[in-house]
């Protein structure tokens, strides 16, 4: 008796050893359609599947959880279409928001606060600068950012406003010599080739789609003036919340990053 339970024992532990090694991973459960294209078979949960099997997943709605002692238990979702992906593809790119790695997270929180501080109608200030990070968005050649709006007699317009590591949203960078006042909404996207936006106009990835607001420069930098030296026993961070708060409720919404860069080219913060 005791040496069938070692024997079962070495069998598990073999099992799981190999298992471990070989990146392996097992189902627990699945939701809706979803095929292992190696066996041709539907995937049931207690089966083993190795990381370059290819899932094809039969909706978007349809999920499958597997773990492994690798990598732990993941929950993969969300997949757009049809197409055979490899497992070990699938567990990178299709994760779960909770689940994903920091670096990740940190990637998609950038882009969707970017994308939340471009829309509806934004007050632009100064020239609209917006420092991009580099770490999430590089515009090293042939990168660019595109502006796309309607122009005259309802012409579509395409302007690169990308300047470096940071984008240009004023009416100059825009609009050029014209008054920016007959026009509405501006759709900006980034392309790794600028090439990609004459070839596929609208393909690259989306940054922001809002309605330029311009103010009086004049006026702007007088009362954010007041503001300040009025605030001068508080710190940085307090007086630019209520410039901001100040601005957001007088003529609207404001983008945090062309905020800080107008103070500073006014000379109200230091740089």
């Amino acid at each position: 008796m005791k040496i069938r339970v070692v024997v079962c024992l070495a069998i598990v532990l073999i099992a799981r050893v190999a298992m471990a090694q070989s990146g392996e991973f097992r189902v627990i459960t699945v939701q809706g359609s979803v095929e292992n294209t190696k066996t041709r078979k539907q995937v049931q949960p207690g089966d083993r599947i190795g990381p370059s099997d290819a899932l094809k997943f039969g909706s978007r709605e349809a999920y499958v959880i597997v773990i492994s002692p690798k990598v732990g238990r993941k929950k993969i979702s969300g997949v757009p279409d049809n197409n055979p992906r490899e497992l070990e593809n699938l567990v990178k790119s299709f994760l779960r928001p909770d689940e994903k790695s920091t670096a990740t997270r940190g990637l998609v929180e950038y882009w969707e606060t970017l994308n939340q501080s471009l829309k509806d109608t934004v007050l632009v200030l100064g020239d609209g600068i917006v420092p991009l990070d580099k770490e999430y968005i590089n515009l090293d050649k042939p990168a660019v950012v595109i502006a796309f709006f309607k122009g005259k007699n309802n012409q579509h317009v395409t302007r690169v406003i990308s300047r470096g590591q940071q984008i240009c949203l004023g009416a100059k960078c825009l609009y050029e010599n014209e008054n920016p006042e007959r026009y509405g909404y501006v759709l900006v996207e980034y392309y790794e080739n600028e090439k990609e936006s004459r070839d596929l106009p609208g393909s690259g990835k989306y940054i922001g789609y809002f309605v330029p607001h311009f103010a009086n420069e004049t006026n702007l930098a007088k009362e954010a003036r007041i503001i300040a030296e009025t605030l001068t026993d508080h710190s940085r961070d307090h007086v630019v919340r209520e410039i901001k708060k100040y601005l957001s409720e007088e003529y609207g919404h404001v983008q945090d990053d062309n905020l800080l860069q107008w103070l500073k080219d006014i000379k109200l913060i230091n740089p």
